[in-house]
């Protein structure tokens, strides 16, 4: 074999630019799965964010729920402690709006 069809047998070495030096450069096959595994990472991060936005908004809810509860409770205390001697009338019978140790 002569060196011309050394060369045309192989066609990675007929791979030269103008001054006789080969470039470095990827297959498409090597950049399809490089794009691949990109893919693949960039829908496993966006299910990680998907999730992580979803569990923030559940504590952000449940934080909210505990506030009003505690909103409530504190006003419910206000108003008992306010009540004291109080007295309701229900269809002009006066009853007492809080109970004495002696009616419990």
């Amino acid at each position: 074999m002569n060196s011309a069809s050394a060369t045309i047998s192989n066609p990675r070495k007929s791979r030269a630019n103008r001054n006789g030096s080969r470039r470095a450069a990827f297959t498409i096959v090597e950049l399809v799965v490089s794009i691949g595994i990109l893919g693949i990472m960039l829908v496993m991060a966006g299910a990680i964010f998907t999730l992580t936005l979803k569990s923030s908004g559940e504590a952000n809810a449940i934080i909210e729920i505990g506030q009003s509860v505690r909103a409530v409770e504190d006003t419910l205390t206000k108003d008992l402690r306010n009540a004291g001697n109080t007295i309701l009338v229900i269809q002009g019978n006066p009853i007492p709006a809080y109970m004495t140790l002696a009616e419990l």
